[in-house]
């Protein structure tokens, strides 16, 4: 395989993150252990990964990483891009990684929601402290959405792109962006912020200098 994919679906077990189990978690034990042994397998070979909602969450989970279990988004928001490119998403999740625990080297934010849920409940079912930006005059959380793990290769989206149209800007932008992952070229347009109207419907060629 050249990629491989892990779909979205119910939360994943809490064990996985070294977590207690908040009241509104629900998890599948048999699909965990499956996911978990085919992820385990890809890791170690190297293989590029893409996680869609729990997908991205287990990615998370595998590279070191907590989860929100429990917080809130309107079905349809903005995203807020690392060149500052603004997006429109949906959202299905109730749980959101949170990989903020990992050392900066370790992850990159590529896209997050500015201060939307206004619960962040971890196992305990007490509140997470998240990153907080600027947001006009204001400080607001900055919630993961599109993260990249670079130990593990594993990039994806809390958002489920399969339910927008095909030719979405959101969509668009992360088409391009898994063919560069393929190309093993992401996480250098990642490094130096290279700006997504530079590689989106064209074909990036990045040389030495």
């Amino acid at each position: 395989a050249d990629l491989v994919l892990f779909t979205g679906g119910e939360d994943i077990n809490p064990k996985l993150y070294e977590q207690p189990c908040g009241q509104f978690t629900h998890y599948n034990v048999h699909r965990d252990l499956m996911e978990v042994e085919s992820a385990r397998k890809a890791i170690k070979l190297g293989k590029n990964i893409w996680g869609t909602c729990r997908g991205i969450q287990l990615g998370c989970a595998m590279s070191g990483g907590l989860l929100v279990q429990h917080m809130n988004h309107p079905w349809q928001h903005n995203l807020t891009l690392y060149d500052g490119t603004v997006v429109q998403v949906n959202s299905l999740h109730h749980q959101m990684q949170h990989p903020y625990n990992l050392h900066p080297s370790e992850y990159v934010v590529v896209g997050y929601a500015k201060g939307l849920s206004n619960v962040y409940l971890n196992g305990h079912n007490n509140e997470m402290l998240l990153p907080t930006i600027n947001k006009g005059t204001n400080l607001t959380t900055k919630e993961a959405e599109i993260v990249y793990y670079r130990k593990t290769k594993w990039f994806g989206a809390q958002s489920h792109p399969e339910m927008l149209s095909y030719y979405h800007q959101s969509n668009n932008i992360l088409r391009a962006m898994i063919d560069l992952m393929m190309e093993d070229t992401l996480d250098i347009v990642l490094t130096l912020s290279i700006p997504t109207s530079r590689f989106v419907g064209v074909d990036l060629v990045l040389t030495d200098d």
